[in-house]
Order: C-alpha cells, then structure tokens, then sequence
C-alpha cells in the first residue's frame, strides 16, 4: 500500500481491508499521515490471482468516499481467471462423492468434464485442488477423508488429459465456509473442493 492520508483514522481503514484479504507477509505498508489534507491519493496495483478478491478490494477502496484520488491499477493474472473459471463451475455443479468416501459420483462427471477443458486451454498453470469438508466427525479423519477426495479429483482430471501441475491439498474442517455448520445446506457448503492458483 502506497499513498498519502489525511489520518490515522483513514490509516487504519486501509490496514484493515488489506488484512481482511490477504496475509501479513503480503503486505508492505508504506501509508503516509498528511495531517489535514483535504483529500488523499492512493495507488492500488499489482496482480491478484483471485477475480472475486479484485472485486472485493475494488468495492472496499469505493467505499472510502470521493475525498480519494485513487488510482486502481489492480489486475487479475491469468491463472487467476482459470481459477475464477473453475470454481463458478464447482460453484454451480459442485464434484460430489459417496457419503464417507472419496468416490466421485456419476452426477459429477461432467463437472470434470468441464473442469479439465477449462485446463487444458491454459496448460501451464500449476494448480491446486483443495478439498474440504464439514465438522462433523474428527478433525484427523476429516483431514484424511478431504485429501482422498482431493487425490481422486486430480486423478480423475489427469484421466481426462489434463497435463498441467496439480496439487491436491486435504483441508478437512480447517477452512469452513459456515461456522457453526450445523444445518444440512450449511454442512454441504462446507463440503467442497476449490481450485488455487499456485
């Protein structure tokens, strides 16, 4: 983060929007206080690998009202736009599987279907395949479940042609979308696979 503020106040804001979408070691934090100024100017750029993190940051810098000049030189990379691509199609035809197990249910092969000619346009992206799920159960066996599930995604992926670099990465219960999940459509919504840029 680059620019001048008129306040600590304004300071913090800043601050805070960043820390709520990215991680400590992302961020450089070279804000300057101008104690009185009437407006401030701000310079957002750089590359982001995620489109739904773009817009959350663009509506986020809006909100700070029309006393900023801000010049918004954010864009999302390519990898990050396959991203986008693959998670809107889990989004909408999520990869199901048996209950308790890491098989992929017939239903869910054309989900894969899709997800790997969305791949293969862009075969140099390394990506991640996360797989997740609710908190019922223990957390280790959750983990483990997660990562099966993972794996047979990335297999059934590679089956399909796909040659890019996939890693599949059990989350378990660690990343829940609805804390506490404690109603059916909470718990289905935690139960996911998404797809990362790496």
């Amino acid at each position: 983060m680059r620019g001048t503020v008129p306040s600590d106040e304004i300071a913090e804001q800043l601050r805070g929007l960043a820390a709520a979408n990215y991680r400590a070691d992302q961020i450089t934090d070279e804000l300057e206080i101008l104690d009185g100024a009437d407006s401030f100017t701000l310079d957002a750029s750089g590359t982001l690998d995620n489109a739904d993190l773009r817009t959350a940051l663009g509506e986020g810098l809006s909100a700070l009202g029309s006393s900023v000049e801000l010049a918004d030189n954010l864009a999302v990379s390519e990898g990050g736009a396959i991203v986008a691509a693959l998670n809107d199609l889990v989004g909408l035809e999520p990869i199901l599987f048996e209950t308790g197990s890491a098989v992929i249910v017939p239903e869910s092969q054309g989900t894969l279907d899709e997800a790997a000619k969305i791949l293969q346009q862009f075969p140099d992206a390394a990506i991640e395949v996360g797989g997740h799920t609710d908190s019922r159960g223990g957390a280790e066996a959750n983990k483990l479940l997660s990562q099966s599930r993972a794996d047979a995604v990335v297999a059934a992926l590679i089956e399909r042609g796909v040659t890019n670099e996939l890693t599949s990465v059990g989350y378990g219960e660690e990343q829940l979308k609805e804390d506490p999940d404690d109603t059916l459509e909470q718990q289905q919504l935690n139960r996911r696979i998404e797809f990362r840029i790496l």
